[in-house]
């Protein structure tokens, strides 16, 4: 059975600079990836009270466009101890993540669960 995950691409918004792609994140599920989420926001506020500088001057943010990829065994096994993993466009190709793509010609399948929702 194929080792499913869920990928979310990232984008660096910093004030002057305008923004630019993050990399990706992997998590086991959507609540992970939820559970991400606010980590990163909490640890954002934490960095920047530090540098004293405003949250709103620099922070990267989910693109909002969740996708289920097909994942190795190992990252897997990681995905199933920790919330997400910061991957870049290269580490995708090394790490064997699959976008899982759709036929457009193909005809409808109905699938007993529905991964992207799993988890949720």
């Amino acid at each position: 059975m194929a080792n499913l995950a869920i990928l979310e691409s990232w984008t660096e918004y910093e004030r002057g600079w305008g923004r630019r792609p993050d990399g990706y994140t992997l998590h086991i599920n959507k609540a992970a990836l939820k559970r991400f989420c606010e980590a990163r926001f909490i640890r954002n506020e934490q960095i920047c009270a530090r540098l004293e500088i405003s949250p709103s001057d620099e922070y990267s943010a989910p693109g909002g466009n969740p996708k289920v990829v097909m994942v190795t065994d190992e990252v897997y096994e990681r995905l199933q101890v920790e919330i997400g993993i910061w991957v870049n466009k290269a580490d995708k190709e090394r790490l064997g993540i699959r976008e899982l793509v759709v036929n457009p010609d193909a005809k409808p399948t109905r699938f007993p669960w529905d991964p992207a929702k799993e988890g949720a």
